[in-house]
């Protein structure tokens, strides 16, 4: 996969990422890939109780935020082993529920693992995952054809008003507003 770089004048960098080389599945794994980041602090928050920090103290904040994050990646790794085991994607196994019940399971089982590999659809720790399957069309029989060299691609810029300037309006958009506004009056006056 390729990168390029755009720049404007005075060196801005452009907003975006120009993909080059790239089949269009590809570019829809990465866009729905964008929700990861979303989902660990899900995890980290509202599951492993990130959001409420236990002192003010910088050494204490650095060993909950550290402990977080390691008991985090060892529930990942659980995660993507029952996975594996089960023959199944990673997002169909619970974490939820997996933070939830691991605690008791392994007081109960010996094999937990096993037990959730084995059981897994009939506890729901298994279970079709609510994130949207990339489907892309096949387009490797399509040849794709560059833009025209004399294909001008300009909008005119449509920026909205400055809050401080009085907006210059169309003779019928200023009748309505006056007339809009003798109406409100009357009915005032009226009351």
């Amino acid at each position: 996969m390729r990168v390029l770089h755009c720049f404007y004048e005075q060196g801005e960098t452009f907003d975006g990422l120009v993909f080059l080389g790239t089949q269009m599945h590809d570019i829809a794994q990465l866009y729905a890939r964008r929700w990861d980041i979303e989902c660990a602090f899900l995890l980290l928050k509202k599951h492993l109780g990130l959001a409420l920090f236990w002192s003010a103290k910088p050494h204490v904040l650095l060993q909950q935020v550290w402990g977080t994050l390691i008991i985090a990646q060892m529930l990942q790794v659980l995660r993507l082993q029952i996975a594996v085991e089960a023959k199944q994607d990673p997002y169909d196994v619970s974490m939820g529920l997996l933070i939830e019940y691991l605690p008791t399971l392994s007081d109960y089982h010996q094999d937990a693992l096993g037990v959730l590999v084995t059981r897994g659809k009939d506890l729901g720790f298994l279970r079709p995952s609510s994130r949207i399957r990339i489907q892309t069309p096949d387009l490797t029989g399509i040849v794709l054809v560059p833009l025209p060299a004399d294909l001008i691609l300009e909008q005119v810029p449509n920026y909205p008003p400055d809050p401080g300037k009085d907006r210059k309006r169309s003779p019928k958009k200023r009748k309505k507003k006056q007339a809009s506004g003798h109406q409100k009056r009357s009915k005032k006056r009226a009351a």
